[in-house]
């Protein structure tokens, strides 16, 4: 088994085609990473269909049509697919609720996005009725009251998309919280993603499993570059792409912000 959790397809070649000799397992977050989010997705699930067997796909954070709202991948389908974009949403938000939530390889490896949580519990996810899930952002209906998520802003060309999300089909708590509170307990974590912030600021890796074998790790790194940046800079690239991030998600939701601050906010002023 070879673990990604991105698609590379640059890294195919060197580890050959999906089969039984070497199976795939592409762990989560295949939208919001690029302007080609919908390309990558339908080149995974056109692959999906011609090496059933042999390919896998998890469901990861970004397979989530309430986190596509808040980030880029709604606002991509609808600049597009300007007649279809609201269809093509619709379907894929059921696409990504029938996507397998983890893969266990030889009865001992757990696969899966995002780490364990504390309430993890392999029998209920072997029959959690994994289409009800349709957004880890949308809690159970506590008893006597509903959740209103919030879907954010997301505009294409003037045209908005706020899908409706019905309250009668939500998870008990007991399975919601299967996939929610996430710790890192003994578990080995892999990002695929080289260049995260901008180039040079990482490096990325996969892992290739193997029976009764040692996993080893492979890291890339897809770069222009000839010669790697050194640790300190990559550092520096990290944080102040970081910070300039943060700056850009908090002025997106300022409205908000001040709102949530004025009503915690009970001097005068």
């Amino acid at each position: 088994y070879i673990l990604f959790t991105a698609c590379f397809f640059l890294l195919l070649p060197q580890n050959g085609p999906p089969s039984k000799e070497t199976s795939y397992v592409f762990n989560g977050d295949f939208v919001d990473r690029g302007k080609n989010s919908i390309e990558v997705l339908m080149i995974l699930l056109v692959s999906l269909l011609v090496y059933p067997k042999d390919l896998h796909l998890n469901r990861g954070s970004y397979e989530d049509f309430l986190m596509n709202l808040r980030y880029d991948f709604t606002k991509e389908i609808m600049t597009k697919y300007t007649v279809y974009g609201r269809k093509i949403l619709k379907v894929l938000e059921e696409v990504y609720a029938w996507l397998p939530i983890a893969t266990v390889v030889d009865s001992e490896i757990l696969i899966l996005h995002g780490g364990v949580s504390e309430a993890t519990d392999l029998n209920l996810l072997r029959c959690l009725e994994r289409n009800k899930i349709k957004s880890v952002l949308m809690p159970p209906i506590p008893s006597g009251g509903q959740v209103t998520p919030d879907f954010g802003s997301n505009t294409a060309s003037g045209r908005t998309y706020k899908p409706e999300v019905p309250l009668y089909d939500r998870l008990l708590r007991h399975e919601w919280e299967q996939g929610y509170t996430n710790v890192r307990r003994l578990v080995i974590t892999v990002f695929s993603a080289s260049n995260y912030y901008e180039e040079g600021s990482n490096q990325g890796a996969f892992l290739k499993l193997g029976h009764c074998k040692p996993p080893t790790f492979v890291q890339y790194q897809v770069t222009k570059s000839p010669c790697p940046k050194p640790l300190s800079q990559s550092v520096n690239i990290i944080e102040n792409s970081a910070i300039r991030i943060l700056k850009e998600r908090m002025m997106s939701r300022k409205i908000v912000l001040v709102h949530a601050f004025k009503l915690r906010d009970h001097k005068d002023a």
